[in-house]
């Protein structure tokens, strides 16, 4: 796999599908939580069936399970490095391809990146051409107590390093992300990539990159297609529908709904239909 080398020099690894000599259009993806680059390989082969011009390139995220330093494995000091790790990684690709139009695909964290990054770094937003959000998590809603929120973030400013298991944070109940898997715990677990355990910090730099979406979305005025799930255990649909009205009126947005997805919608049961959305969407754009 090649690598990149980011603002502190880490080397990170990334995926590429699809052509690589003479792309039409590079689709850039950001995976989420507990997941690796890996992820888009169904939407990868999806998209590269469709135009076999196009090209896709994924990185795994700092912090998460394929993150080269292995200490760093469910850590990460502040939400901004997952930011400026994105714009090295534009920055890499843009080199490579310097004529080539970028298009951000985010999905659950990834899309929270994603919109702070654009938000956050204004120059980024010439590393972006058009974005596509998957199950962006906007609100902190019902999901996790709010007291479950303050106490991490006092124990994350006198013992940020911390660790826990996610399900302490979830507390018993079931938190199911795809028609198949009835717990997100269960199923991540089954990854080889998967970490047991969090630091108290960066469980605090997401609940931050959620409080701050309203702020995000008046920074996305790129081409943007949100799709979202009617059983997504994070973001309600009417979350979803709110969210969207912080984006600027000028904006072009389309919004698509599948009632019957979940959560992860690279692998969602729905994820053929999803994945032929994003493609007649990214035809009509490059």
């Amino acid at each position: 796999m090649p690598t990149f080398s980011s603002f502190d020099t880490t080397a990170f690894r990334y995926q590429q599908w699809g052509e690589e000599q003479s792309p039409t259009a590079l689709v850039i993806g950001i995976h989420g939580f507990c997941g690796a680059a890996c992820d888009f390989n169904g939407l990868a082969h999806f998209l590269c069936q469709q135009n076999p011009q196009l090209g896709l390139v994924a990185y795994n995220l700092r912090g998460m399970g394929l993150d080269p330093v292995t200490d760093r494995r469910g850590d990460i000091e502040s939400a901004d490095y997952w930011a400026r790790d994105l714009v090295s990684f534009c920055s890499h690709i843009r080199a490579l391809y310097p004529d080539v139009p970028l298009i951000w695909c985010a999905e659950s964290l990834g899309a929270l990146i994603a919109c702070d990054t654009l938000s956050s770094y204004p120059h980024a937003r010439g590393f972006c051409d058009a974005l596509i959000l998957y199950s962006p998590v906007v609100a902190i809603d019902q999901q996790v107590a709010s007291w479950k929120i303050a106490l991490a973030r006092g124990i994350a400013g006198l013992f940020p390093e911390k660790r826990i298991p996610l399900d302490l944070f979830t507390g018993s109940q079931s938190v199911q992300v795809t028609l198949g898997a009835a717990d997100h715990t269960a199923q991540s677990s089954t990854n080889s990539w998967h970490v047991s355990s969090f630091s108290m910090r960066l469980l605090n730099a997401i609940a931050s990159l959620i409080e701050g979406m309203p702020h995000a979305a008046a920074s996305l005025n790129h081409p943007t297609l949100v799709i979202n799930g009617g059983h997504d255990f994070f973001t309600r649909p009417a979350a979803l529908e709110h969210w969207l009205t912080f984006l600027p009126a000028t904006n072009s947005v389309e919004h698509s709904y599948f009632p019957e997805s979940y959560h992860l919608m690279l692998y969602d049961s729905h994820a053929e239909a999803i994945f032929s959305r994003t493609a007649d969407w990214l035809a009509q754009k490059i």
